[in-house]
């Protein structure tokens, strides 16, 4: 279809590093939701701070923002 991205988020520490990717497939276009868990790739609590999220849909869209982890 051509409305349909497939979305992924990255979320990254301060120094730049990878904590987790969410996967949410394909997708029309719109406006979402998307709630993180506040956990790493190996399921383990992050601590509170500031980190970074990536959103990347398709080839065509990709926007990095600041974000602060509040526990």
């Amino acid at each position: 279809t051509p409305g349909e991205m497939d979305v992924e988020i990255n979320i990254y520490n301060i120094l730049g590093q990878r904590i987790t990717t969410i996967n949410k497939g394909l997708l029309q276009g719109g406006t979402y939701n998307v709630t993180w868990n506040g956990r790493d790739d190996m399921d383990r609590s992050i601590s509170s701070g500031v980190y970074f999220y990536e959103i990347k849909a398709g080839g065509k869209f990709q926007k990095i923002k600041k974000m602060t982890l509040l526990k």
